[in-house]
């Protein structure tokens, strides 16, 4: 039987559940309160003609957007170290001589998946982003003129090679 308009569920926006390797970033995973799916873009070539302003060509390359998450701070601020650890990291490894990394040290590039879950909230569609790295951790508000409890958040971005929509 086929699908009709009639037989679509529209997404929640609540409904996602986000993966990254468990081992290394836990915290990151439990604390993620929104992810920014990015852009994704072409740039395709101009072919002049005369007399006609220009034919638009098939473009060859793609252009993708930074992941951002948005990430829960907790009062010993785990998911924030781990970011916080992990770009370190990647920076002070380009003065280590090649080799002296160790089995315990996480990975420079990992594999972030978001899973779009339906209305019953079932796993559905699932995005994988491959070779992520952290780019930048963002902002910490601290605000004594807050009158009512809130939780605090702040923003990662990630720069990766692709992503599969499966």
């Amino acid at each position: 039987m086929a699908s009709t308009i009639n037989d679509v569920n529209l997404f929640q926006p609540t409904g996602f559940q986000i993966s990254i390797d468990r081992a290394n970033f836990s915290a990151i995973t439990f604390f993620a309160q929104q992810v920014m799916h990015p852009s994704m873009s072409t740039n395709p070539a101009e072919f002049m003609v005369p007399r006609i302003t220009s034919i638009p060509m098939p473009a060859d390359t793609v252009t993708f957007g930074e992941l951002s998450i948005q990430g829960i701070l907790d009062e010993n601020f785990k998911a924030y170290k781990e970011i916080y650890t992990w770009m370190l990291k990647l920076v002070n490894s380009n003065f280590l001589p090649a080799g002296s990394r160790t089995a315990t040290e996480p990975p420079s590039h990992c594999d972030i998946t978001v899973i779009a879950l339906t209305s019953a909230n079932n796993p559905n569609i699932t995005i994988k982003y491959r070779d992520c790295v952290p780019t930048s951790v963002g902002d910490i508000t601290f605000d004594a003129s807050q009158s009512d409890v809130s939780v605090v958040v702040f923003p990662t971005t990630f720069k990766f090679s692709h992503f599969e929509v499966i």
